[in-house]
């Protein structure tokens, strides 16, 4: 049965690994893949001054979420979940736990940077697009901005 906790050091190899096999699972090429390296690697720092859930399988980590709740203001950092485990409603999990922590701490809605192939799931969750906002690893490219009210 799928299990939310907390996520800890030694998770992190494991946090990257899924990281990129959720975004390599959209087709994009390795040149592009590489240029997201660094933005999909979480480290120790992320642990330490974010909120970082995983879901976790019979012993394997199969969805990953980070929340960033500053002044009021909540943002969901990351969200992926493993390919072989999408489809499960373990996305939506992540969402109500962010929900309840950005509420819980004040916070009036989530925004979200969106790779635009995720940003149906987020419109599914009650989001709308609000505008675009720059890559962090891709010069000129640009991602859905999207804000659920909470």
């Amino acid at each position: 049965m799928a299990r939310l906790r907390e996520a800890v050091p030694t998770d992190l190899n494991a946090i990257t690994a899924l990281c990129f096999r959720s975004k390599a699972h959209w087709g994009y090429d390795d040149a592009f893949m590489q240029a997201c390296r660094d933005d999909l690697r979480l480290s120790e720092t992320d642990l330490e001054e974010h909120l970082v859930r995983v879901i976790e399988d019979e012993g394997t980590l199969v969805a990953v979420g980070m929340l960033t709740i500053r002044d009021g203001e909540a943002e969901a950092d990351k969200l992926f979940i493993d390919p072989i485990a999408m489809g499960r409603g373990l996305g939506r999990m992540l969402m109500y736990w962010m929900i309840e922590e950005a509420r819980a701490e004040g916070a009036k809605q989530i925004r979200i940077a969106s790779d635009p192939q995720a940003a149906p799931f987020y419109e599914r969750c009650g989001a709308t697009i609000v505008g675009r906002t720059p890559s962090g690893s891709i010069p000129g490219r640009f991602l859905p901005l999207l804000a659920l009210p909470i």
